[in-house]
């Protein structure tokens, strides 16, 4: 599965950043030339824009979706009433839905220091026990990376392999005390 994000700072300039329809079919064609493919599997939508009309934003993710430069859309980092938002929306106007959220969901958000210590004892990178803990939770229906180096696809397919003890598991998650939310602009 590929996978593309768009709303951050890319390129200067007013419609560098962000969720504007500019901005996202603009975006959506220098992925696809980055990656030497002609559509994504997934075109995500990397927080809320509050610049942007979310109806703008629906609208041109359909777009890209209809152009056949994306199987499906999705969302990640916003307040659940967003996301119901702009699933309302698609669905009042006949544009595509988001297909997948990517909540602020991860063991180094619990408190990474707990990460060190099984991956110290298991020899692998802190990165493979994080995504093994995240794969073996049953209301992940599956994770997405955001790799920027090899090493991370290699961590990722690594992490397949590792099946956490429930001593492991109680030790990454007994001390855990809940945080503010994070990753909201």
């Amino acid at each position: 599965m590929l996978a593309t994000k768009v709303h951050g700072r890319m390129r200067p300039g007013p419609n560098g950043a962000g969720l504007s329809r500019k901005t996202i079919m603009s975006e959506i064609d220098h992925s696809l030339r980055r990656l030497g493919t002609d559509y994504v599997d997934l075109h995500q939508i990397h927080r809320w824009d509050p610049g942007a009309p979310i109806e703008v934003t629906m609208e041109a993710l359909h777009d890209v979706v209809k152009a056949g430069k994306a199987r499906h859309i999705g969302a990640s980092s916003m307040y659940a009433w967003q996301f119901a938002k702009a699933q309302h929306l698609a669905e009042r106007h006949g544009w595509t839905p988001f297909a997948t959220m990517q909540d602020h969901y991860n063991l180094l958000y619990r408190e990474e220091e707990q990460v060190m210590k099984v991956a110290e004892s298991r020899g692998v990178p802190p990165a493979q026990i994080a995504l093994a803990w995240v794969l073996s939770n049953p209301v992940v229906t599956a994770p997405i990376i955001g790799a920027t180096r090899p090493q991370h696809i290699d961590d990722a397919v690594a992490a397949l392999d590792i099946e956490l003890t429930g001593d492991e598991r109680t030790a990454l998650e007994e001390h855990y005390a809940p945080h503010p939310v994070a990753g909201f602009a």
